[in-house]
């Protein structure tokens, strides 16, 4: 073997040894493209906490490298923590589903919210004003039921059952059922 080949292989072998250095340093040397598959056989960290892999438990972290659950996410104040949306041609994004940064639920505008704070669900509304609201506070709402039958309780504890029988509305004793069976 030449004095040039030995020379040559000498230098490649230091320079791969310098790179793997570099490299199990964490030190970047350049961007690098990846075109096959990966298997990471440790955690796998992004930017910290942008997002962790724990490999051992099998838990995801985005925004946290403490993870609680399976899927961790923890949003920036003032940042929804997960929003499922479709943005448009005109660049508007059009919100299906979001867990706002105050834990709030959100589907469509006005679809359903849920004010995790209040305890308040809103049906049709984003301000819930009661426990279960539909539609807004000043508006005319509409709910459709096949048979509607409600299940409220007296002040001593014992159920009343109230149905709506539209046949028979004129009657005052048709809004009480008198059990579950002709309730539910």
């Amino acid at each position: 073997m030449s004095k040039l080949s030995n020379s040559k292989m000498v230098f490649q072998v230091i320079i791969a040894t310098f790179a793997t250095l570099l490299i199990t340093a964490g030190v970047v040397v350049a961007a690098t493209t990846i075109s096959n598959s990966v298997t990471v056989g440790a955690d796998l960290t992004v930017d910290t906490d942008t997002l962790y892999v724990d490999s051992t438990n099998d838990r995801t972290g985005i925004g946290t490298s403490t993870i609680y659950s399976t899927l961790a996410i923890n949003a920036t104040d003032g940042e929804s923590a997960v929003m499922v949306a479709s943005s448009t041609s005109s660049s508007a994004v059009e919100e299906w589903l979001e867990i706002n940064s105050a834990g709030d639920l959100k589907v469509d505008t006005d679809t359903l919210f849920v004010d995790r704070s209040a305890d308040k669900v809103g049906l049709s509304s984003s301000t819930p004003w009661g426990t279960l609201s539909v539609g807004t506070s000043n508006a005319t709402s509409t709910i459709s039921a096949g048979y509607f039958c409600m299940a409220a309780q007296d002040e001593a504890g014992n159920l009343i059952y109230i149905t709506l029988n539209i046949a028979n509305v004129a009657d005052s004793n048709q809004v009480f059922a008198t059990s579950t069976t002709s309730c539910f």
